[in-house]
Protein backbone atom coordinates (compact mmCIF):
# COMPACT_ATOMS: atom_id res chain seq x y z
CA UNK A 1 0.00 0.00 0.00
CA UNK A 2 3.22 2.42 0.92
CA UNK A 3 4.78 1.67 -2.48
CA UNK A 4 1.39 2.66 -4.65
CA UNK A 5 0.93 5.56 -2.65
CA UNK A 6 4.61 6.84 -3.28
CA UNK A 7 4.71 5.74 -6.84
CA UNK A 8 1.01 7.58 -6.93
CA UNK A 9 3.41 10.82 -5.75
CA UNK A 10 6.04 10.69 -8.46
CA UNK A 11 3.32 10.62 -11.32
CA UNK A 12 1.70 13.51 -9.49
CA UNK A 13 4.67 15.36 -8.83
CA UNK A 14 6.16 14.59 -12.32
CA UNK A 15 3.16 15.65 -13.57
CA UNK A 16 3.00 18.82 -12.01
CA UNK A 17 6.37 19.51 -12.72
CA UNK A 18 6.01 19.26 -16.64
CA UNK A 19 2.67 21.48 -16.53
CA UNK A 20 4.85 24.03 -14.93
CA UNK A 21 7.70 23.86 -18.14
CA UNK A 22 5.15 24.41 -20.41
CA UNK A 23 4.53 27.89 -21.44
CA UNK A 24 2.36 30.21 -20.53
CA UNK A 25 1.29 33.35 -22.51
CA UNK A 26 4.05 36.17 -21.25
CA UNK A 27 2.35 39.43 -20.03
CA UNK A 28 3.69 41.44 -23.42
CA UNK A 29 1.74 38.80 -25.95
CA UNK A 30 -1.68 38.73 -23.41
CA UNK A 31 -4.48 40.74 -25.61
CA UNK A 32 -5.27 42.03 -22.37
CA UNK A 33 -1.99 43.19 -20.96
CA UNK A 34 -1.26 47.29 -21.39
CA UNK A 35 1.00 47.89 -24.05
CA UNK A 36 3.43 50.90 -24.56
CA UNK A 37 1.53 53.43 -26.31
CA UNK A 38 3.06 56.02 -28.78
CA UNK A 39 2.10 59.28 -29.28
CA UNK A 40 0.16 59.70 -32.63
CA UNK A 41 1.48 63.13 -33.04
CA UNK A 42 5.31 61.52 -32.24
CA UNK A 43 5.43 58.10 -33.28
CA UNK A 44 8.82 57.25 -31.58
CA UNK A 45 7.72 58.84 -28.10
CA UNK A 46 6.00 56.51 -25.94
CA UNK A 47 3.09 58.22 -24.30
CA UNK A 48 3.82 59.38 -20.36
CA UNK A 49 7.51 59.92 -21.49
CA UNK A 50 8.84 63.55 -22.01
CA UNK A 51 7.95 64.68 -25.32
CA UNK A 52 9.57 67.05 -27.27
CA UNK A 53 7.99 69.03 -29.61
CA UNK A 54 11.22 69.57 -31.39
CA UNK A 55 12.00 65.83 -32.33
CA UNK A 56 8.09 64.92 -33.57
CA UNK A 57 7.54 63.83 -36.88
CA UNK A 58 4.40 65.53 -38.71
CA UNK A 59 1.41 63.33 -37.87
CA UNK A 60 0.32 60.75 -40.66
CA UNK A 61 -3.76 61.44 -40.88
CA UNK A 62 -5.63 58.01 -39.84
CA UNK A 63 -7.73 56.56 -42.56
CA UNK A 64 -11.34 57.07 -42.15
CA UNK A 65 -12.52 57.81 -38.24
CA UNK A 66 -9.98 57.48 -35.77
CA UNK A 67 -11.31 55.50 -33.06
CA UNK A 68 -8.88 56.25 -30.51
CA UNK A 69 -5.96 58.42 -30.88
CA UNK A 70 -3.36 59.35 -28.01
CA UNK A 71 -2.00 62.72 -28.47
CA UNK A 72 0.83 63.91 -26.30
CA UNK A 73 1.22 67.22 -24.49
CA UNK A 74 4.24 69.13 -26.07
CA UNK A 75 7.25 69.18 -22.92
CA UNK A 76 5.37 67.37 -20.77
CA UNK A 77 4.35 63.92 -19.64
CA UNK A 78 1.00 64.59 -19.95
CA UNK A 79 -1.28 63.24 -23.40
CA UNK A 80 -4.79 62.26 -23.95
CA UNK A 81 -6.44 59.39 -25.70
CA UNK A 82 -9.05 60.48 -27.75
CA UNK A 83 -11.85 59.75 -29.64
CA UNK A 84 -13.38 62.54 -32.10
CA UNK A 85 -17.11 62.66 -32.75
CA UNK A 86 -18.89 64.86 -34.59
CA UNK A 87 -17.19 68.01 -36.38
CA UNK A 88 -18.77 71.45 -35.25
CA UNK A 89 -19.21 74.05 -38.00
CA UNK A 90 -17.48 77.35 -37.25
CA UNK A 91 -15.32 78.38 -34.88
CA UNK A 92 -17.19 77.54 -31.79
CA UNK A 93 -14.95 74.89 -30.90
CA UNK A 94 -11.76 76.40 -31.58
CA UNK A 95 -12.82 79.62 -29.33
CA UNK A 96 -14.00 77.25 -25.99
CA UNK A 97 -10.78 75.68 -26.43
CA UNK A 98 -8.57 79.32 -27.06
CA UNK A 99 -10.94 80.52 -23.85
CA UNK A 100 -9.79 77.21 -22.08
CA UNK A 101 -6.52 77.55 -22.38
CA UNK A 102 -6.24 81.05 -21.32
CA UNK A 103 -8.43 80.54 -18.16
CA UNK A 104 -6.34 77.69 -16.90
CA UNK A 105 -3.41 79.26 -18.17
CA UNK A 106 -4.64 82.17 -15.69
CA UNK A 107 -4.72 79.68 -12.95
CA UNK A 108 -1.67 78.51 -12.96
CA UNK A 109 0.20 81.45 -13.76
CA UNK A 110 -1.49 82.91 -10.58
CA UNK A 111 -1.68 79.91 -8.42
CA UNK A 112 -5.50 80.65 -8.26
CA UNK A 113 -5.20 77.97 -5.76
CA UNK A 114 -2.75 78.41 -3.12
CA UNK A 115 -0.23 76.36 -1.87
CA UNK A 116 -0.59 76.86 1.32
CA UNK A 117 -3.68 75.22 1.04
CA UNK A 118 -2.48 72.11 0.67
CA UNK A 119 -3.99 71.42 -2.16
CA UNK A 120 -0.97 71.67 -4.40
CA UNK A 121 -2.80 73.31 -7.62
CA UNK A 122 -5.31 70.83 -7.55
CA UNK A 123 -8.24 72.01 -9.77
CA UNK A 124 -11.55 72.63 -7.08
CA UNK A 125 -14.19 70.09 -6.27
CA UNK A 126 -12.32 67.52 -8.77
CA UNK A 127 -13.78 69.02 -11.88
CA UNK A 128 -13.54 72.10 -14.44
CA UNK A 129 -16.06 73.22 -17.15
CA UNK A 130 -15.96 76.00 -19.67
CA UNK A 131 -18.33 77.07 -22.32
CA UNK A 132 -18.89 79.30 -25.48
CA UNK A 133 -22.40 80.44 -26.96
CA UNK A 134 -23.38 80.46 -29.94
CA UNK A 135 -24.88 84.04 -30.96
CA UNK A 136 -27.39 82.58 -33.83
CA UNK A 137 -29.10 79.71 -32.42
CA UNK A 138 -28.59 80.42 -28.58
CA UNK A 139 -27.22 77.20 -28.02
CA UNK A 140 -23.32 76.40 -26.79
CA UNK A 141 -20.10 74.21 -26.94
CA UNK A 142 -19.11 73.08 -23.48
CA UNK A 143 -15.33 71.58 -22.15
CA UNK A 144 -15.88 69.59 -19.02
CA UNK A 145 -12.93 67.49 -17.31
CA UNK A 146 -13.06 65.25 -13.80
CA UNK A 147 -10.86 63.54 -11.81
CA UNK A 148 -10.95 60.03 -12.58
CA UNK A 149 -9.32 56.62 -11.89
CA UNK A 150 -8.74 58.02 -8.11
CA UNK A 151 -6.27 60.54 -8.41
CA UNK A 152 -6.73 64.18 -8.86
CA UNK A 153 -5.93 66.79 -11.62
CA UNK A 154 -3.90 69.86 -10.93
CA UNK A 155 -3.51 72.60 -13.18
CA UNK A 156 -0.51 72.31 -14.72
CA UNK A 157 -1.86 68.86 -16.55
CA UNK A 158 -4.91 70.52 -17.02
CA UNK A 159 -3.39 73.06 -18.88
CA UNK A 160 -0.89 70.51 -20.97
CA UNK A 161 -4.26 68.48 -21.38
CA UNK A 162 -6.11 71.19 -23.02
CA UNK A 163 -2.95 72.61 -25.48
CA UNK A 164 -2.78 68.82 -26.71
CA UNK A 165 -6.78 68.83 -27.43
CA UNK A 166 -6.22 72.05 -29.35
CA UNK A 167 -3.47 70.56 -31.25
CA UNK A 168 -5.17 67.44 -31.90
CA UNK A 169 -8.22 69.42 -33.35
CA UNK A 170 -6.10 71.51 -35.24
CA UNK A 171 -4.94 68.47 -37.26
CA UNK A 172 -8.02 66.32 -37.29
CA UNK A 173 -11.01 69.54 -37.32
CA UNK A 174 -12.76 70.75 -34.41
CA UNK A 175 -16.05 69.12 -33.01
CA UNK A 176 -17.38 67.02 -30.14
CA UNK A 177 -14.98 64.67 -28.46
CA UNK A 178 -14.18 62.28 -25.50
CA UNK A 179 -11.58 61.56 -23.48
CA UNK A 180 -8.81 60.64 -21.10
CA UNK A 181 -6.26 62.68 -19.49
CA UNK A 182 -2.81 60.92 -18.04
CA UNK A 183 -0.18 62.07 -16.09
CA UNK A 184 2.96 59.94 -16.69
CA UNK A 185 1.25 56.06 -16.30
CA UNK A 186 -1.57 57.20 -14.23
CA UNK A 187 -5.04 58.13 -15.91
CA UNK A 188 -6.12 61.15 -13.87
CA UNK A 189 -8.96 62.91 -15.55
CA UNK A 190 -11.86 62.37 -18.05
CA UNK A 191 -13.69 65.09 -20.34
CA UNK A 192 -15.67 65.95 -22.72
CA UNK A 193 -16.38 68.71 -25.35
CA UNK A 194 -20.39 68.88 -26.07
CA UNK A 195 -22.60 70.89 -27.67
CA UNK A 196 -25.99 72.11 -26.52
CA UNK A 197 -28.80 72.84 -28.68
CA UNK A 198 -30.42 76.41 -27.66
CA UNK A 199 -33.98 77.37 -27.68
CA UNK A 200 -33.52 79.76 -30.46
Amino acid sequence: MRLLRHTLLLALLHLVASTLAIPTTTQASSPLAPRSQFCANAPLTIAGTPYDRRRALPPALPRGNPALITWCAPNSQTYIVIRLGALVAGTAVQTLLAFALADVGLAVNNGRTPSSSGTAGLIPHGSYSASVGYVQTGGSVELTVWNANNHQITWGVLSAAVEAMEAFMIQYGFGEATFSIYDGANEVGEGDVKTRVGQG
